[in-house]
């Protein structure tokens, strides 16, 4: 498969994704995870799942309280990375999403 073709094909996919996920979260009208997330509705909506794990791990570093839920079993490379870009003076949220999409432009032209 063509290289442009692939990445007309991901920049697809990513916008349908993109926009099924900001209208379901403004459908159901989700509080977003945490208060220092963008009030812009797409941001708020890919800022889900495992992404609080890693917003906290980038602010605040790994913990372990036992017999409860801890982020020590997420990988660091991730949020070392996001930590990175918010010594820049980028907002985490915002530095988790720009990662992310990067990542996944890179990974369409392995």
């Amino acid at each position: 498969m063509k290289t442009p073709f692939r990445l007309a094909h991901a920049v697809a996919i990513a916008l349908v994704s993109i926009t099924l996920m900001t209208a379901g979260s403004l459908a159901k009208k989700v509080p977003p995870i945490a208060d220092d997330i963008p009030a812009w509705a797409p941001m708020q909506a890919l800022a889900r799942w495992d992404s609080g794990w890693y917003g906290e791990i980038a602010k605040n570093g790994y913990w372990l309280n036992p017999g409860q839920q801890s982020p020590v079993v997420f990988f660091p490379g991730y949020p070392m990375s996001v930590r990175l870009l918010t010594w820049v003076g980028m907002n985490r949220w915002v530095a988790g999403e720009v990662l992310s999409l990067a990542c996944a432009l890179a990974a369409i032209f392995l």
